[in-house]
């Protein structure tokens, strides 16, 4: 028994969303410009309600793993993982660039102390 999830975008959905620009933006957007933003999400209630939502998410996508019988629902069962991967991976990608930012800022600072 497959439990129906409420986070799946159907493809129509999807190709409706980045068709309408969004796309377009992604593709104008400097690696540069995107870290600067994720350092900015970081430091807003956003970035909570984000975590928020990768624990629920993680949450259901580990139930989804848990209850699949992987002989008849493999493919259900590396869904989920690669859900949990994705997840985890934006989360920890943030996480990094903070601690890169602390880091060089420590040291910037040291060598003008210096």
């Amino acid at each position: 028994m497959t439990q129906e999830n409420p986070y799946i975008a159907s493809t129509d959905v999807l190709q409706e969303y980045f068709q309408n620009g969004k796309q377009s933006l992604v593709n104008e957007m400097t690696d540069e410009q995107m870290k600067n933003l994720l350092l900015e999400f970081e430091t807003t209630p956003h970035w909570i309600a984000y975590l928020k939502y990768v624990n629920s998410r993680l949450s259901l996508a580990q139930s989804g793993v848990n209850i699949s019988d992987p002989f008849k629902e493999p493919t259900n069962i590396a869904r989920n993982q690669g859900v949990m991967m994705g997840l985890i991976d934006t989360q920890n990608a943030v996480i990094m660039l903070v601690h890169q930012r602390a880091q060089e800022t420590r040291t910037i600072s040291e060598n003008t102390q210096a």
